[in-house]
């Protein structure tokens, strides 16, 4: 009998830390996943049930706080207040049932953590810690592949050389930045394009998806640009 109430303790101290032990260990790919997902679904249920769209998108930040809101808020906090103002923009569009400002919102959203995705492989290849980078670079995008052309794989390869010791940090970055702005450039084509398709169909909130996807992907590009 006295072993119970070490048991039961056992067991209060298991369930107390699991949930620590499970959240610290999400992948910043994974989490924003989640948080996609989970927009995704609440602009499905935007116009026929907005109490589960409110628990989506309540999902979705959830997700964003637990795994990717710390490490952008320290390095990266212009991409924390953009992915902030993107949550926020979608609670208005929820309130108020508008579709088109709510898919603008998520796109906004998943713009921003793609660029955060490259600014933190791009911070941690710089303070030569390619373990980092490693954990970082699979929040991204990969171009469509087509007959021409296949997805990019040079930036993964070049991280795992980089973590292996088998190439610079510095030549690591380049090779990222080489694949990934290369990615987004091809996505920004896409984007306008769709955007121009949409427009000229009149599917307002196609229209605004493809905007805001092209509004992140430039804001990704810009300083290569500049």
């Amino acid at each position: 009998m006295r072993r119970l109430p070490l048991i039961l303790l056992a067991l209060v101290l298991l369930l107390a830390y699991a949930p620590i032990t499970s959240a610290a260990t999400i992948a910043p790919a994974q989490a924003a996943e989640t948080v996609r997902a989970e927009l995704v679904r609440a602009q499905l249920a935007l116009a026929s049930d907005p109490a589960r769209a409110q628990r989506a998108l309540d999902a979705a930040q959830s997700a964003y706080a637990g795994t990717l809101a710390g490490p952008f808020g320290s390095t990266l906090p212009a991409i924390d207040e953009r992915a902030r103002a993107g949550f926020a923009a979608a609670q208005s569009a929820l309130e108020t049932a508008d579709a088109p400002a709510f898919a603008a919102a998520r796109a906004s959203t998943w713009a921003a953590l793609l660029a955060g995705g490259y600014g933190m492989v791009e911070h941690a290849l710089a303070a030569n810690d390619a373990a980092s980078a490693q954990s970082w670079l699979p929040l991204r995008e990969f171009r469509h592949a087509t007959r021409f052309s296949r997805p990019d794989s040079d930036a993964t390869l070049a991280v795992a050389a980089a973590a292996a010791g088998t190439r610079p940090a510095a030549e690591a970055l380049d090779a990222v930045r080489a694949d990934l702005l290369d990615t987004y450039q091809a996505r920004l084509t896409e984007a306008m394009h769709d955007l121009s398709t949409a427009d000229a169909q009149g599917f307002a909130t196609r229209r605004s998806e493809a905007a805001a996807l092209a509004d992140g992907y430039f804001a990704i590009l810009a300083p290569a640009y500049a």
